[in-house]
């Protein structure tokens, strides 16, 4: 149901409000305000909502939606309707009704937007996956872009999630098996030069609609012990029988470490990434959250990387 919802939701209830200005409005003001609650609710969604559920590329179709039917109302508005007469006597009622979710919806876009901020000293590192094309599910320095937003060292966590041809995370709209998801089983590599920290294998791979192992957080996972960038970096819920190496061993950036799985407290195959500075490994949110950078540039929530 989740998931159903996670795919309907961004699909239509913008398209629904979008056609609400083609109700032909006399008042200049409340064609106005009704723009703006549209065109935020649009754009908080644009950049929030999990769009690879049904294809990446329906949120370009949204916004090409709400252009076009914001220049038709326009033009649909009489020749009075901004007229002094017109603006100060406008149904309040309906004024109030547009303005009210719209001040909600501009200020929850301005938290999403902080979120492409972040304080600190970040960590430069590869990308951990290749051949693909792959999202940040997950990314950012703000709850509304990042659930793992003050969760100790998560706070910067990303979880990235792979892209098929068509902007979607698996074959079908509603996986039935782990196979169907584009990221499941491709390889994971190293970030950086380091030594294996910790390394845990042997953790079942949750199959879709099955409870999350929510004993085990990390699942099967390592944590490198980068040596020029001095954070550890964790990498997560990778595939059961995988993980290529043990603690001790010594890694150069780009070396396999093991696949993307769906082991610990998931709900679909994706990979979790973060980078921390002390703490015990054995607390995955113990330490203090590293913002992670590739190629000098700090990713947020449904930004693209291709690789």
């Amino acid at each position: 149901m989740n998931s159903l919802l996670g795919i309907l939701i961004p699909l239509f209830v913008p398209v629904i409000l979008q056609f609400n200005l083609l109700n032909k409005s006399r008042n200049g003001l409340e064609w106005l305000v009704n723009v703006l609650m549209v065109a935020s609710l649009t754009l908080y969604m644009f950049l929030g909502e999990g769009w690879f559920l049904s294809s990446y590329y329906f949120r370009n179709l949204s916004l090409i939606i709400l252009i076009v039917i914001v220049v038709i109302s326009f033009t649909q508005l009489p020749s009075d309707a901004w007229t002094k007469h017109q603006i100060l006597s406008p149904d309040w009622k309906t004024l109030i009704w547009y303005l009210i979710p719209s001040l909600i919806f501009c200020v929850l876009l301005y938290n999403q937007l902080i979120g492409t901020r972040y304080s600190g000293t970040a960590v430069s590192l590869r990308f951990p996956l290749k051949d693909g094309t792959y999202l940040f599910a997950q990314a950012g320095s703000t709850g509304i872009v990042n659930h793992h937003h003050n969760a100790g060292s998560q706070n910067f966590a990303q979880d990235i999630v792979g892209l098929d041809n068509f902007g979607r995370h698996a074959s079908i709209l509603i996986p039935t098996s782990l196979e169907q998801y584009e990221i499941f089983g491709k390889p994971v590599y190293s970030p950086c030069d380091g030594v294996i920290a910790t390394s845990v294998d042997g953790l079942h791979d949750i199959n879709p609609e099955d409870a999350m192992d929510t004993s085990h957080p990390a699942g099967n996972h390592v944590y490198i012990d980068c040596r020029n960038e001095n954070v550890q970096v964790l990498l997560a819920h990778m595939k059961n029988g995988s993980v290529s190496v043990k603690p001790g061993d010594t890694v150069n950036v780009g070396d396999p470490i093991g696949l993307v799985g769906n082991s610990g407290n998931t709900t679909e195959p994706h990979l979790h990434i973060h980078a921390r500075v002390g703490g015990d490994l054995k607390e995955i949110t113990g330490g203090t959250a590293v913002p992670i950078l590739y190629n000098n540039r700090f990713y947020v929530r449904n930004e693209i990387f291709h690789e």
